[in-house]
């Protein structure tokens, strides 16, 4: 059993590294190329087979080239396969129970379509004005993110650091709190979300389909209300203030009708 898990554990480790590091990837693949090239010359005969210590200078160049080619191959393709391991994760994470009951981790969770969603938003805006709407979707988004951001060290403890290894939330910087943040909730359906610590400011961009961004998006509020809970409930539990900062003030909600959506914090 002991050694059935450290296998589990090195495989796993092999396969974060080879997506991560695509230097290592590369050699993974040059290196038992040219150990079999070299043994495979070594096994013919005499007049066929190739000094290597008097090669061709030319032979020389072409098998840096296809080293050098390897190593090119690996790095532009190196997002690609971070992208999707994250996303194989991501769907690992979700499972049913004998209810029906949809969950993310060990959270109960519901799934809607877009346009579903969508309509749920326009009919809570029908009676108010563009102005008072998107200010009403806007503190919506604030107060349903409050009871998540509470518990997102407890669910990332949980549902991340035990399954997967790594520090503890308490351990983390406040930007890799952003990014262990982004990454999780990147998994629940939002969208791909990610921040960037620029100063005393906060961006967060959100890619989704496009008829939920590709318009003038309600959604767009409301997921800004969202961030700013987390943001702020985050910044304010730093054991040291991150930078003397320890409030949070949205600043841009910018939607230019495409699929990603940005919102500018300020901490002060």
């Amino acid at each position: 059993m002991g050694l059935s898990k450290s296998f589990a554990k090195l495989t796993k480790w092999y396969e974060v590294t080879l997506a991560d590091w695509p230097w290592v990837r590369s050699a993974t693949i040059t290196a038992p190329l040219g150990g079999a090239v070299y043994y495979l010359n070594d096994k013919l005969p005499s007049d066929l087979k190739i000094d290597l210590a008097q090669a061709n200078i030319y032979v020389i160049f072409a098998c840096s080239i296809i080293a050098v080619y390897l190593l090119l191959v690996a790095v532009l393709f190196n997002a690609k396969l971070i992208t999707e391991r994250q996303l194989r994760a991501a769907e690992d994470g979700f499972r049913y129970d004998n209810r029906g009951t949809l969950f993310h981790g060990t959270q109960p969770a519901i799934a809607f379509r877009v346009v579903t969603f969508r309509g749920m938003l326009e009919g809570l805006a029908l009676p108010l004005d563009p102005s008072s709407a998107r200010n009403a979707l806007f503190h919506t988004g604030v107060k349903a993110s409050a009871d998540f951001a509470q518990r997102l060290p407890d669910l990332y403890d949980l549902n991340v650091h035990r399954l997967k290894g790594g520090n503890r939330w308490v351990d983390l910087s406040f930007p890799e709190k952003l990014y262990k943040w982004t990454d999780y909730d990147s998994a629940t359906g939002w969208g791909i979300i990610a921040a960037r610590v620029d100063g005393n400011q906060i961006v967060i961009t959100v890619t989704h389909y496009n008829d939920l961004f590709g318009q003038p998006s309600l959604f767009s509020w409301f997921l800004a209300g969202y961030c700013n809970t987390v943001i702020q409930t985050i910044l304010a539990a730093e054991k040291r203030a991150y930078r003397g900062l320890r409030t949070l003030r949205c600043r841009q909600i910018l939607d230019a009708q495409t699929e990603t959506v940005k919102f500018v914090y300020e901490m002060s």
